[in-house]
């Protein structure tokens, strides 16, 4: 990926994290998405720079990593630190812990059928669960 890191948003994170790290843009969609490293540790940075992506849908996202940390045994990213004012920097950002795993997207053409359908059933029971976790008295 090509995107040049804004000096802003790095100084503020690094300066708020207590060190530097070396980024990488991981991708550009409804959110801007960076991998952050250093010394062994490793975070995923999501910043809100398209409109598209509702804000309030944004802001949502910590808090349902959190509740589902909290009522499942789905591992779920421990939110780091977050700014979703804006009053910090010009778009909303959190930073989360990066999770080991990976993505299916880049295997699933290596799978047999068997062993994608049972893919597609843990999936689904996963799923399950996160639905039935309460966000908010209007939504699970």
């Amino acid at each position: 990926m090509s995107g040049e890191i804004d000096p802003e948003l790095r100084e503020e994170i690094e300066s708020e994290l207590g060190q530097e790290f070396n980024w990488q843009e991981l991708e550009k969609g409804l959110n801007t998405i960076y991998l952050l490293s250093a010394e062994g540790e490793e975070y995923i940075l999501k910043v809100h720079t398209n409109p598209k992506n509702k804000i309030p849908w944004f802001r949502a996202e910590p808090r349902i990593y959190k509740r589902i940390s909290e009522e499942t045994n789905i591992p779920s990213p421990e939110i780091i630190y977050k700014d979703l004012t804006g009053e910090s920097y010009r778009d909303m950002f959190y930073i989360m812990e990066k999770l080991d795993g990976q993505n299916p997207r880049h295997i699933r053409e290596e799978l047999g059928q068997e062993e994608l359908e049972e893919m597609i059933c843990q999936y689904g029971k996963i799923l399950a669960k996160i639905h039935e976790v309460q966000i908010t008295d209007q939504y699970g």
